[in-house]
């Protein structure tokens, strides 16, 4: 069996940041002005449910994770493909194993 797979490569989709202003938008208009998030009006609107911007809690932490979270809602760089020739039993299983960092699209220079 053989798998022909193109490459992605329009990378012009909106991001996750676009998508997810498009849905706070659309829940909570009044926090939503010129295309920016009024983040004391969204806690507003949530009420008690919205943790106070100076709350501690408990959570995983590191180094640079502002940076990852930033990362991680741009659009994708890079396209996951199966390699048959490199998998055992694909004609038969097909499962994939997938290796590698979270961002694996983060810029090096």
């Amino acid at each position: 069996m053989t798998l022909d797979f193109e490459p992605v490569n329009d990378l012009t989709g909106p991001g996750e940041a676009k998508t997810n202003l498009d849905v706070l938008a659309r829940l909570f208009p009044d926090a939503v002005v010129d295309g920016t998030v009024d983040v004391d009006v969204l806690r507003d609107l949530l009420g008690d449910d919205a943790a106070p911007s100076s709350a501690e809690a408990f959570g995983l932490r590191w180094p640079g994770m502002a940076e990852a979270r930033r990362l991680s809602t741009l659009p994708a760089t890079s396209t996951l493909l199966p390699k048959p020739e490199e998998s055992v039993d694909w004609d038969t299983t097909h499962n994939i194993v997938v290796e590698g960092d979270n961002l694996v699209s983060c810029a090096s220079s």
